[in-house]
């Protein structure tokens, strides 16, 4: 029992330190002439995504547990989306979908990202193409499908430096220098609580038998989806629908790139083929990808509809979504 009271413990402790670190990156924005896109873009996705990158990082190079690495990433992806349902079911008059004004090409981009490691799973399901024929040598062992996430994330950067209104004030007396420091502070709690509940999740896994990728998806990839929950939640109070929709499909972009990163700094191995190399681990990390496509096709096609004021047909997409969350743990329970 007390595992798991640590766990909640420190998951809350990485909640409130990445909220405040989002509260200093928005007097950044208020008090600097960086473009607030590409602060709310690059900046703070990054902060926000900063307990995936360390969970991440801390799976693979300390843990050497490459499927608990994807499983935290596909599992936040997952469980970002959903996040979207549950605040427009919490929020019911509000009918988001309805009011977004958002583009859908940060979440097409997504999609294709999905995709770009589902397509060599079906080419070796199929037996048309070995999965370990896209593991390249060069100088490091890397697979090719996170140099093509890593190329996707930086053309999406070229739609963030853009021109857009905002207040020039600020209700913080602090000097840049005191906010930089406090960001850099906030951001060491982060990192080390990251550390730390990796290390409660992989004793949580083997405790109770699960798989490393499937503890990854659930323990890891909910707690590091804390911070998107609370700022959607706040987000949809102020109506902000658009910066809700933007902090869900931008951070499940960053959280590729974490991956892809992952697959980088790890100079023995190709972690996705190490990670699908076990039965159990590549059965749920194929779900994990296969719902979570599914989920950005829904939450495409609901951001391209026409608004309905016919509910029954509004609420189907918001409960399409929970369903697949829902199909996602029966399935791998």
């Amino acid at each position: 029992m007390m595992i798991y009271i640590q766990y909640l413990v420190v998951a809350g402790v990485i909640v409130f330190a990445t909220l405040r670190l989002s509260y200093y990156v928005d007097v950044i924005d208020r008090r600097t002439t960086i473009s607030g896109a590409l602060l709310g873009g690059v900046l703070l996705a990054a902060i926000t995504s900063l307990p995936e990158l360390i969970t991440s990082l801390t799976s693979a190079l300390y843990l050497n547990e490459g499927a608990l690495a994807y499983g935290n990433v596909l599992g936040s992806n997952l469980f970002n989306i959903l996040i979207l349902a549950v605040a427009d079911f919490i929020f019911i008059k509000h009918v988001f979908f309805n009011e977004v004004k958002a583009t859908v090409k940060p979440n097409l981009i997504v999609f294709v990202m999905y995709l770009t490691f589902l397509i060599p799973l079906g080419l070796d399901a199929l037996g048309i193409l070995d999965s370990s024929a896209w593991t390249l040598n060069l100088g490091l062992t890397i697979n090719a499908s996170s140099l093509i996430i890593i190329g996707l994330y930086v053309f999406s950067l070229q739609n963030l430096n853009t021109p857009e209104a905002r207040e020039d004030t600020d209700d913080s007396t602090l000097s840049m220098r005191g906010i930089l420091l406090r960001l850099f502070l906030w951001g060491v709690i982060v990192v080390g609580g990251s550390i730390l509940v990796t290390l409660l999740t992989e004793d949580i896994a083997l405790r109770l038998g699960l798989a490393q990728s499937f503890a990854g998806a659930i323990f890891l990839g909910v707690a590091t989806s804390l911070p998107e929950l609370t700022a959607v939640i706040a987000l949809f109070r102020l109506r902000n629908y658009t910066v809700a929709l933007g902090n869900i499909t931008g951070s499940n972009a960053f959280n590729f790139l974490i991956i892809a990163l992952t697959d980088v700094v790890v100079l023995r191995d190709d972690i996705f083929q190490t990670a699908i190399n076990d039965l159990a681990s590549a059965s749920n990390l194929t779900w994990l990808l296969l719902l979570g496509a599914l989920n950005t096709i829904i939450l495409g096609v609901a951001l391209v509809k026409k608004p309905t004021q016919n509910k029954w047909i509004y609420y189907l997409f918001p409960a399409s979504i929970a369903l697949v969350y829902i199909g996602y743990l029966l399935a791998s329970i």
